[in-house]
């Protein structure tokens, strides 16, 4: 390959390379970010569903983990829009009681019961093993 083109590629390659660093880096530096204020939802970046369904959702991140629990009965299935026909089924909880737990490794950093919580979910799954 011509030398042009190799020194070409080098400097695309280290621009990417540093493009990816300082991105990194942006979200890295905010990942111990303390919440503002009375912060009613949270947002867990690179976190899986461990387990999910029975009222009960466990996320996973790294040695983190947090786990949502309805305490009450299932909610009211409700008909949502997908691709603009109401043929999806998601369930809503506009008003119940709810845990939630958050641990780190073996130790419990936050336990609470909410009397006043609020759930919407569906199980995307289910569709397509019914197709």
């Amino acid at each position: 390959t011509p030398r042009w083109l190799r020194i070409a590629m080098r400097e695309v390659f280290a621009i990417g390379l540093a493009a990816l660093i300082a991105l990194e880096g942006m979200v890295f530096s905010g990942m111990r970010a303390q919440p503002e204020g009375n912060v009613d939802y949270l947002i867990v970046l690179g976190a899986r569903v461990e387990r999910i369904g029975q009222g009960e959702i466990v996320v996973r991140q790294r040695g983190l983990r947090l786990t949502a629990r309805l305490l009450e009965p299932a909610g009211q299935p409700l008909r949502a829009p997908d691709a603009g026909q109401m043929q999806r089924t998601i369930h809503k909880h506009a008003a119940c009681s709810a845990r939630y737990l958050f641990q780190q490794g073996g130790d419990t950093l936050f336990d609470h019961e909410a009397p006043d919580a609020s759930f919407e979910y569906e199980y995307p799954w289910r569709k397509k093993l019914l197709l």
